[in-house]
Order: structure tokens, then sequence, then C-alpha cells
């Protein structure tokens, strides 16, 4: 009964983790607007992205804490607590990263 308990409550929560996912990689890579980039240099570029990656790599630090200390309290015994955090903090960590690194690339305007 416990590791239907435990599998139901990792299912639940990877869910959340694929939304939060696509968003981190959807607006870590969105556009700017022509006026702000006919002006921008290619450092300029680097910098705006490393600034929305560092964003999202605070929030899953957070976020990751949060399902941890949700986890051991809801299952004390078990180790999907650490195995959640982790898949969150990579989870949404790796999503900002490739959006980053195609804002990047791509130099996406209007």
């Amino acid at each position: 009964m416990k590791r239907k308990a435990v599998l139901v409550l990792a299912l639940t929560e990877s869910f959340p983790l694929a939304y939060l996912a696509l968003q981190a990689f959807l607006l870590t890579g969105w556009f700017v607007d022509d006026s702000e980039a006919d002006a921008m240099t290619s450092a300029d570029w680097t910098h705006v992205a490393e600034t929305r990656f560092l964003f999202w790599v605070v929030l899953a630090a957070i976020l990751a804490a949060a399902v941890h200390w949700l986890n051991r309290r809801i299952a004390p015994q078990s180790r999907v607590a650490l195995v959640m955090a982790i898949l969150y903090f990579i989870g949404i960590a790796g999503a900002s990263l490739c959006g980053a690194i195609d804002f990047v690339a791509t130099k996406p305007s209007m």
C-alpha cells in the first residue's frame, strides 16, 4: 500500500514539473521587441539570456527545496523526497538552459 501511495505522489508531482519546465524553456527563449533588438550587441543578447537563466535557476532551487520539504512530511521513510527535488531542479534548470542557448543562437525579435 505504501509503495502505491509513493508512486501516486511522484506521478502527481510530475505534471507540475513538466509544465514548469515548458514555461522555463519558453520564457527564457522568448523574443524581445524590435526597438530593443536593434540596439543590442552580441554581448547584450548573452547578458539577457544569462539573466533569464539565473532567474529560473533560483526559482528551481526554491521549488526543489519546497518539494523536498513537502515530500518529507508526506512520506518520511521514502526516498521520493530527494529524488523529486533533484528532478525538479534539473528539469527546470535544464529547460531554462536550453531556452537560453536557443535565445542566444536565434536572437528572436518581433
